[in-house]
Order: C-alpha cells, then structure tokens, then sequence
C-alpha cells in the first residue's frame, strides 16, 4: 500500500475495501458474541452502491451498522493478523490520500 501511495497514486481517488474484522466481528455476525436477531447479508450489486459516491471518509457496509468502536483483542492470531492489515492499510490512506472512502464491508452473498 506504501508503495502505491507513494506514486501519483495518491493524487487519485481511492475506494479501499476493509472489513467488519477491524471491530473485532467474522463470520455471519452483524454483533460482537451471539447475535439473536435477523441479519440481512448484501448482495454483491448492493455493496457495489458503497463504491460509486463521492463521500470521503470510513463507512459502514450496510450503512445502518452504526459500529465504531475496534476491538481486535479477543481474535485469534489469523484474524489478528488480517485486522491489523487492513488498519494498517486505512491509516495509510488517511495520511496520505486526501479524496479517499474506505467501506467496512460487513458480509456479501
């Protein structure tokens, strides 16, 4: 990621696919622990919505997933490893890349 923001890259716009790992939630879980509600998995063409704007800034995928809160410390060291990755590569983007979007995608079918 380093290396593609040190080009002309960075003078671009960037749409940065991460993930719900980053709060510390895998699987088909929209919660942290058990979940024991309905969970409406997106489909591909209505995550691909979440990459068409001119928004900057982190969002959510779906949008009324209203997590902030990372908490990586109770994942095991694959998840670990993946999370730290993909903050990582956030923070990169962020310092810099002004015209940046990152979406935290939840789950697609």
């Amino acid at each position: 990621m380093l290396n593609l923001l040190n080009t002309k890259a960075r003078n671009c716009r960037i749409v940065y696919a991460s993930s719900k790992i980053v709060y510390g939630i895998y699987g088909f879980n929209c919660c942290l622990g058990n979940c024991e509600h309905d969970y409406n998995i997106m489909n591909v063409e209505e995550v691909a919505k979440h990459f068409h704007d001119n928004k900057i800034g982190t969002s959510n995928c779906p949008e009324w997933q209203d997590t902030r809160q990372l908490n990586i410390r109770e994942l095991d060291n694959q998840r670990t490893i993946y999370a730290n990755t993909k903050l990582a590569n956030e923070s990169l983007i962020r310092k810099y890349c002004p015209n940046f979007k990152i979406v935290r995608i939840w789950d697609i079918v």
